[in-house]
């Protein structure tokens, strides 16, 4: 009798470790599918932000160009004042000289 209940808690305490064991793979395989999906939600994470900097840099890109058009109208705009000053400088010496030999 005393061999039977002996040999019938060994049985239990394996069937008690087999269940735990059981429970530990089943909560590894849970944290393995957690840090699956994380990884899967950083590489998307990773991609739209690589995209953004594209974008980002797309736009800079866009934006030297325009401002590189706005200097050059900038620079020919100055240069036509220049020019209409240095004109009207003309007129006012051709009314100063006419007035002069008035």
């Amino acid at each position: 009798m005393k061999l039977s209940i002996k040999l019938e808690d060994i049985v239990d305490n394996l069937k008690d470790d087999v269940d735990k064991l059981d429970k530990a793979v089943q909560d590894k395989d849970n944290t393995i599918k957690e840090l699956e999906d994380k990884i899967k939600e950083l590489e998307k994470d990773l991609e739209d932000a690589k995209a953004d900097d594209n974008k980002l840099k797309d736009d800079i890109d866009d934006l030297e160009k325009e401002l590189d058009e706005k200097q050059k109208e900038l620079d020919d705009a100055k240069e036509e004042l220049g020019k209409l000053q240095d004109e009207i400088k003309k007129l006012e010496d051709d009314v100063k000289d006419l007035e002069d030999t008035l």
